[in-house]
């Protein structure tokens, strides 16, 4: 899928993504795969906390796995990964940084 269909998906689905619980931002970028990024691409789901384990979710509160056939990536931010400055995360090797796209939609 190019980067404009990406774009299109995106498009249709960013509003239902924000309404799930704990849900900041949603971009398209690279799947990571236990702390490695893959070659995939993704609609990356920003959220507050993953605070509980997803088997004891209901299911209206589980972010798809994938959206018109995009894999999904969950990725949840703490303060310190929007601080600004020098700060633990702006301290490490790049190759170990989440790259995250700017901006909210609302």
């Amino acid at each position: 899928m190019d980067k404009a269909e990406l774009e299109r998906v995106l498009e249709r689905h960013w509003k239902e993504l924000l309404e799930y619980p704990n849900v900041l931002s949603v971009s398209i970028g690279r799947k990571w795969v236990n702390g490695e990024e893959t070659d995939q691409e993704a609609i990356v789901v920003y959220v507050k906390r993953k605070i509980v384990p997803k088997e004891l979710l209901a299911p209206r509160h589980i972010i798809p796995g994938t959206v018109e056939g995009v894999p999904t990536d969950v990725v949840e931010l703490s303060p310190e990964d929007y601080e600004l400055g020098d700060t633990e995360v702006s301290r490490r090797p790049p190759s170990t940084q989440r790259k995250m796209a700017g901006g909210v939609r609302r």
